[in-house]
């Protein structure tokens, strides 16, 4: 081992202090330096020598390093002797031996110093070589030390210019192996921006050309790696890409030699070389297109689309390099900023190539690949233009969707939302193939709807014990809420889609179908698919996602959502808003106002809200006024102008509804806020969502009254009706009103036109107004007939039977009123009134409240007020074709009804007769045919005949026995054939019959009326007519006839027949058949 690290010849005269090291492990530096010097000594002892001096300095690096440090002239002279070896030597392992030893040093010293003697070294060398072929050795050296230190390109730049001078000349030099080392060195030089600043001009004037025509004529593999290198870190200084780029191509009239310059632009030496199998050299291509494009895509993207790169950038997605699929994505992303892209159509062909390489990368585990890929996709799908349909054919489109599914359908959260990303993107008019894939359509929302129920919302409620957990958690948060309003923008790019569509046709119908045939997949059934996964999928998600935390981006999409929503299906608008109301999103929208949007925060987000809340009010509004249609638009316009400028806190409505103005500018935006506000709540009152309690509610609203009046502000009947509202269903928990408030709620009316346009059709609004008997009286009667002409008033057909209880319990939706009647008898006089003054049908619907009233329990007081206003009305009375339609048939009625519930055996009063005497003159008046008023009468006159005591009956009875009643008779019996088989007349000569009124009907004209009926079958008979025709044969029988006799066999088997009938069991003393009142207990007699 001495051996080996001794030169014997020598080292005999050499100090003892050159030697380094202990017993078999020393080195005698002296030795090295003067073998390596010794031209006699071999390459291959030498090598030897080196390797041996290598190994020491590896393993005794400080004291080498200490040694040479202590003179510098011996290590200048050590270091010298090497670089001329590099020179002078053609072994390819002694020169790489002595490259690293150079650069070991170099990297141990550290000094400054040290590298200066190196560099002028390597000056030294290049400068005394005869052919340009000897530098390459040096070259490899500086490559390599510049490489290991990099802080020696800015030395070499700054100090050694000289020697940077020196390189252009390998360049021209007809040796690729040389011109490999020239473009490593540069590239590292270049990768220092210390270096680059210095070495600009030096680019600009001596390098660029010969460079660009070293990269054209390349021919091996390491020169053109070494120039691809060399170029990329060129193309990171803006600079150096605008020279390239713009660099003249050999000029034609130039004596030059064509060599030393560039034949063709970049773009198409870059396409080139992306056609060479070299996957290296492809990606190379493809990243410095990419690095040229990152500077100035609009300036040079055209250059490299109208050279066709991006057909052969589409074709080489196929392959299976992840790193040249990267590349791809990177360059041909940056190419879609350019509309050129799109218009040469290289889209249309290379989307095909695009879906195929998606899928293969879906397949792999690169995630970052999968997300490029996706936001290329992306980027062609948004900047498609209209006019270019970009899937040409259905099978394309399905393509498209497979892959966006099974995109969405990543477990890595992060792929899925770039894939909703593309998602959105792909939801455009323009995309759609036709005939129009609605199916498909669904198929994939229907992906991404699942993929959302994925997610785990309960986490964000745990606790975070560390920092990690903590972040973790933010990440998820942020992640989940990044999924959730991609997906809410879909949907939203869905309704929009679907908007669209209705313009055209062809984009109705699924399919090529016959006319007659049903498609199962059309515009129609997608657009209701959309507004139902809307509110079963979207709306609560959002709202589950929204209890955890408040994402101002992902409400923001979900309000424009929801607003879109309206348009989508116009017929089921209403019932859409309806159900929002109901679901208090009211209180949600004026939530993400005030807790997201205030001091000017999230300006998108308040536009949304506030246009929302816009269009919802004002469907609800439109609904729930049908009376009332004027002021529509002016509610949307004050809602339209103000919401945006208001905060959603209760505290800040309060505010604003307690303010008063200060000037007459500040007058009219504060009275408008405040209007809006009334609407608002009027809309969440109405639909159940009480964001502000009653209470602050009524004082609030009383205050915006006394403020409105003491500045003699004009309230819109729109803003009244709001008020009235409110305080209406603010009484319930409030105190009553005072009499000031009273006052300017009645003042505030007078402004009104018509009632109408301030009535919501609210329990609570009709007691309000009947609360107060200022309000009563001035607008008791016009709201009443507004809730009545409004309201269900009818009885329930679907349990009426031939057969009805006088007193059944009437089925109406009015029963509010009914507790204004039993409170405010008042109420009844105005109720009395609109029957009487009403039209026909308003008429009914009184009769039908009075009827469910007459039925309960009421006080003797109560009937005499209504007897007492019947019989006023009957006074003022005259017969009259409006008379006969409306008010008389309603006014027997109720009479019959008071009759009934009246105790048997009473003494009628003078009012008794007086209403006897004018139904009996009235109906007497009457025509034949006004069934409607002559039944109601007999039923009168029936029931109080059947309730008085034997004293009144007489009178009642020589009421009965006028004359007109006899000219009736006659009618009935006279105007056709059987014309006694009618609903009364039977009955009232039955009654005449038992009280032997015989001057009205006579025996004669009874023993007609019993020989027509032996011929009839009575089994054919109406059953109201069957009983009736038995209560008549029953008094036949129980009196002795003159002249009758003979025909009480006839009477009797009639009765046979008759009883052999079955009858319905009755227990009520008074029943209904068909409209005719009959006692039971005349049945029974």
């Amino acid at each position: 081992m001495a051996a080996a690290r001794l030169y014997d010849r020598v080292h005999y005269r050499h100090d003892p202090r050159w030697l380094l090291g202990d017993g078999d492990n020393c080195l005698c530096l002296a030795c090295v330096i003067e073998m390596i010097e010794d031209g006699s000594v071999s390459v291959v002892r030498k090598k030897h020598m080196l390797s041996s001096f290598q190994t020491f300095l590896e393993s005794k690096s400080s004291t080498v390093y200490t040694f040479l440090g202590n003179d510098g002239r011996i290590c200048a002279h050590f270091v010298g002797q090497m670089l001329g070896m590099l020179v002078n030597l053609e072994d390819d392992s002694a020169l790489n031996l002595i490259t690293e030893i150079l650069v070991q040093l170099i990297l141990g010293f550290k000094l400054e110093q040290f590298v200066h003697c190196v560099l002028d070294g390597c000056l030294k060398e290049l400068s005394e070589v005869t052919s340009m072929r000897l530098c390459l050795p040096i070259l490899n050296f500086l490559g390599k030390l510049v490489d290991a230190m990099p802080s020696v390109a800015e030395v070499i730049a700054t100090d050694h210019y000289n020697l940077v001078e020196q390189l252009p000349q390998g360049l021209m030099y007809p040796n690729e192996e040389l011109k490999a080392a020239v473009c490593y060195l540069y590239g590292k030089l270049y990768s220092s921006s210390a270096a680059t600043l210095k070495l600009d001009d030096h680019f600009t004037n001596n390098l660029c050309e010969l460079f660009l025509s070293t990269l054209e004529n390349a021919q091996t593999k390491e020169l053109q790696i070494n120039c691809m290198g060399l170029l990329k870190q060129l193309l990171n200084v803006d600079q150096f890409v605008a020279v390239i780029m713009n660099v003249s191509i050999w000029n034609n009239d130039s004596e030059n030699t064509p060599s030393l310059h560039a034949q063709m632009p970049l773009p198409l030496v870059l396409k080139k070389i992306l056609l060479s199998r070299e996957e290296f050299l492809q990606i190379a291509s493809t990243q410095c297109i990419a690095a040229i494009l990152v500077h100035f895509p609009a300036k040079y993207a055209p250059s490299f689309i109208l050279a066709d790169i991006p057909e052969f950038l589409f074709e080489n997605l196929l392959c299976t390099s992840e790193v040249l699929i990267w590349s791809i994505y990177c360059c041909l992303i940056l190419m879609t900023e350019e509309r050129i892209f799109f218009t040469k159509c290289h889209t249309v062909y290379g989307i095909v190539a695009v879906l195929k390489s998606l899928k293969h990368v879906l397949q792999m585990n690169n995630m970052e690949l999968q997300k490029q890929g996706l936001f290329l996709l992306t980027e062609i799908l948004k900047r498609q233009p209209d006019e270019i349909k970009l899937f040409t054919s259905t099978g394309i489109f399905k393509a498209a969707i497979d892959v966006l599914q099974e995109a969405v359908n990543s477990s890595i959260l992060d792929v899925a939302i770039k894939a909703t990303k593309a998602v959105s993107s792909f939801l455009r008019k323009d995309h759609l193939s036709i005939p129009v894939q609605y199916g498909e359509l669904e198929k994939l929302l229907n992906r991404m709807m699942e993929r959302c129920a994925e997610l785990s919302f309960t986490s964000l409620r745990r606790k975070s014990s560390n920092n990690q957990a903590k972040m973790d958690k933010n990440r998820s948060i942020s992640h989940q809420g990044q999924f959730l309003t991609n997906v809410l923008e879909c949907f939203q790019n869905a309704c929009r889609l679907a908007l669209g569509c209705k313009e055209y046709n062809i984009a109705h119908n699924n399919a090529f179908t016959a006319p007659s045939s049903k498609c199962k997949s059309t515009l129609q059934t997608f657009s209701l698919y959309l507004l139902n996964t809307c509110d079963n999928f979207c709306i609560p998600i959002v709202l589950r996602y929204y209890e955890w935390i408040a994402v101002p981006a992902t409400m923001e999409r979900f309000f424009l959502l929801l607003t879109d929503m309206f348009a989508l299906v116009p017929y089921m608008k209403e019932s859409f808003a309806l159900k929002l109301a109901s679901a208090s999103i009211i209180r949600l929208a004026m939530e993400a106002k005030s807790t997201l949007c205030s001091v000017q925060r999230n300006t998108d987000l308040n536009n949304a809200c506030s246009d929302f809340l816009c269009h919802l009010c004002i469907i609800v509004w439109q609904v729930k006024s049908t009376n009332e249609t004027n002021s529509q638009k002016e509610v949307f316009d004050i809602l339209k102008k103000t919401l945006i400028h208001i905060e959603g806190s209760v505290e800040g409505f309060i505010s604003i509804l307690l303010e008063s103005p200060n000037s007459q500018n500040d007058r009219e935006v504060l009275r408008c806020k405040q209007q809006a506000l009334l609407i608002i709540a009027c809309v969440a009152y109405l639909m159940e969502d009480r964001f502000i309690s009653e209470t602050d509610l009524c004082w609030t609203v009383q205050s915006f009254l006394h403020s409105v009046q003491s500045h003699g502000d004009h309230v819109p009947s729109y803003v009244v009706r709001a008020v009235l509202y409110l305080l209406a269903r603010s009484q319930d928990k409030c105190e009553a009103l005072n009499v000031i408030t009273v006052n300017m709620v009645c003042k505030m009316l007078e402004n009104v036109p018509d009632i109408q346009v301030a009535y919501f059709h609210h329990p609570l609004f009709l007691k309000l107004f009947f609360n107060y008997p200022q309000l009563m009286e001035k607008y008791g009667c016009l709201v009443m007939k507004c809730w009545i002409i409004q309201d269900d008033c009818k009885e329930d057909e679907s349990k009426a039977s031939i057969i009805t209880k006088l007193n059944p319990s009437v089925q109406w939706t009015s029963m509010p009123i009914l507790s204004i009647l039993h409170s405010c008898p008042d109420a009844i006089v105005i109720l009395l009134d609109l029957m009487n003054s009403g039209s026909v049908e308003l008429a009914n619907k009184v009769l039908v409240i009075l009827k469910s009233f007459l039925h309960g329990k009421h006080s003797f007081e109560t009937s005499n007020l209504i007897l007492n206003k019947l019989l006023k009305i009957l006074q003022d009375t005259r017969i009259s074709p409006d008379l006969q339609e409306k008010t008389l048939p309603s006014i027997l009625h109720i009479l019959c009804l008071l009759q009934q519930k009246s105790q048997p055996k009473i003494v009628l009063d003078g009012s008794y007769f007086k209403l006897f005497y004018h139904v009996n003159n009235l109906s007497g008046k009457c025509s034949l045919c006004s069934e409607n008023i002559l039944q109601p009468a007999l039923n009168f006159l029936y029931c109080s005949i059947h309730h008085t005591n034997s004293t009144c009956k007489v009178r009642v009875l020589h009421v009965a026995s006028q004359p007109w009643n006899r000219f009736v008779l006659i009618l009935s019996l006279t105007c056709e054939a059987n014309g006694y088989l009618q609903p009364g007349v039977l009955r009232l000569m039955a009654l005449l019959v038992k009280y032997e009124s015989f001057n009205i009907l006579t025996v004669d004209e009874i023993g007609k009326i019993i020989d027509e009926t032996a011929h009839l079958k009575i089994m054919d008979l109406p059953h109201a007519v069957v009983l009736d025709l038995q209560i008549f044969l029953q008094q036949l029988q129980n009196k002795q006839i003159p002249k009758e006799a003979a025909k009480k066999s006839v009477i009797q088997e009639l009765l046979k027949n008759i009883n052999s009938i079955p009858k319905d069991s009755i227990s009520a003393p008074i029943l209904y058949v068909d409209g005719t009142a009959i006692c039971l207990t005349h049945l029974v007699e």
